[in-house]
């Protein structure tokens, strides 16, 4: 009996040592293939931080969002550079980042650059609505080109109303009436396009329309001609304009006197009917487009472009039906 088990005790002592001997075999061959792993240099790692983010910018182009925040869990390296290089930082949309506490720190790493920022404004009786308004406003100062989104009636008072960067501007409210907020003050606001219901003559003073050279807007015939009454663009260069259903028919172009924009060279009319013709007169017009529904007859849609043309006085270079 004891011979049996001083035998078996002994092959096992031989199995522990070819064992042990393995490990140490494979402790050996585990320290050489680490070490020839540390020594490999990834193409994209030994790129120079300047190269790879211009690599960095055309991915996040695609992607506005969240790009910059996919970037910064890939690896240390990659983590550092992103967050370093303030132009990935210049493009976001709230409402893709609901939390405050994002907001700020995309604010912070975007190093006082211009910023493009598309905002959803979120319902005043929100929870972090007044967080979230403080925000945004104490950086107010950045904004290059601004998209509002809404579905509150007005603009909240927290909001800042000066932009001394801002260049474009636009407000989407589809089919709710907006009350004008304080007036904007924006030195280089080029460009504005409204989507919401709105009273042309309540918003005389809310931005610098004489300044703007494009501008889009979206109502009905009547609200176009009570736009141009109202509101001065005499520095207006591009104008698209969207006409949805109407239940009042326009006035006689007669009795209307002829809207005349000086400066205005392309003219965009996504519209059902092109009756606003009628009232325009747009001396230096090089391009047009016009949008023409089953309602207008091609003859028709002749004969109003062609007395639009005569009393403009203009040489199109460009006439297209989309």
């Amino acid at each position: 009996m004891s011979k049996r088990l001083r035998s078996r005790l002994a092959e096992i002592e031989q199995q522990i040592g070819a064992l042990q001997a393995q490990i140490s075999q494979l402790r050996s061959e585990h320290k050489k293939v680490a070490r020839e792993l540390k020594a490999i240099t990834y193409p994209i790692l030994s790129l120079p931080n300047e190269i790879t983010v211009e690599i960095f910018l055309h991915y996040v182009d695609k992607r506005p969002a969240h790009g910059p925040l996919r970037l910064t869990w890939v690896c240390r390296l990659w983590r550092e550079v992103a967050t370093s290089a303030y132009r990935l930082w210049t493009s976001f949309d709230s409402q893709q980042l609901p939390f405050v506490e994002l907001l700020s720190m995309w604010f912070s790493r975007s190093g006082g650059l211009p910023l493009t920022f598309s905002v959803t404004l979120p319902p005043a009786t929100s929870e972090h609505s007044q967080q979230f308004f403080q925000v945004i406003g104490r950086h107010s100062a950045q904004w290059e080109t601004l998209n509002f989104r809404s579905n509150v009636p007005q603009i909240p008072d927290d909001m800042s109303c000066i932009f001394p960067r801002l260049k474009r501007l636009s407000f989407y409210s589809p089919g709710v009436s907006v009350a004008p907020p304080r007036p904007f003050d924006t030195p280089l606001l080029r460009e504005l396009q409204l989507h919401f219901v709105m009273s042309p003559k309540d918003w005389q003073k809310t931005f610098p329309w004489t300044q703007l050279t494009t501008l889009k807007i979206l109502g009905d015939v009547n609200f176009h001609l009570e736009f141009l009454t109202h509101i001065p663009t005499p520095s207006l260069e591009v104008l698209h304009m969207e006409t949805d259903d109407w239940t009042v028919d326009p006035p006689d172009p007669s009795t209307v006197p002829s809207f005349i924009l000086p400066r205005l060279h392309t003219l965009n009319l996504d519209t059902k009917g092109s009756q606003i013709l009628a009232y325009l007169t747009l001396p230096a017009l090089q391009g047009l487009s016009i949008y023409i529904d089953g309602e207008d007859t091609p003859h028709s849609v002749t004969d109003e472009v062609m007395d639009f043309i005569t009393r403009s006085g203009c040489t199109l270079r460009a006439l297209r039906r989309p």
